[in-house]
């Protein structure tokens, strides 16, 4: 998979996770940890919906951080907001209609 290079602003962070509030916890953190299967779920949910939220395992808070900057970087994608248990990742997919990708700037 080719590095995309994401330079997010605040502004588009704080709509990513507004845009999150209304999603379903798509993927969750089982026994197996962040693993490859875990990791290969996340990159199958982002390429088919760009924004994805993940429920990580009790913990404390520096570890559920940890491991999401680590799916984070496994899956290429930006974190864009974590919530106790729950992270909001973001990748962007130029294959996708139109109508599937998240719109960063609403203004066009």
């Amino acid at each position: 998979m080719a590095k995309v290079s994401m330079a997010l602003t605040g502004k588009q962070k704080g709509m990513l996770r507004g845009l999150g509030q209304n999603l379903d916890v798509a993927v969750t953190v089982g026994k197996g940890g962040v693993g490859q299967p875990f990791i290969a779920e996340m990159n199958r949910l982002l390429d088919g919906r760009e924004l994805v939220k993940a429920r990580f395992p009790a913990g404390p808070r520096d570890e559920r951080h940890g491991a999401a900057a680590g799916v984070s970087t496994a899956c290429d994608a930006e974190l864009v907001g974590e919530v106790g248990r729950t992270a909001l990742f973001y990748r962007p997919n130029a294959h996708l209609a139109p109508s599937k990708r998240v719109n960063l700037d609403p203004g066009e």
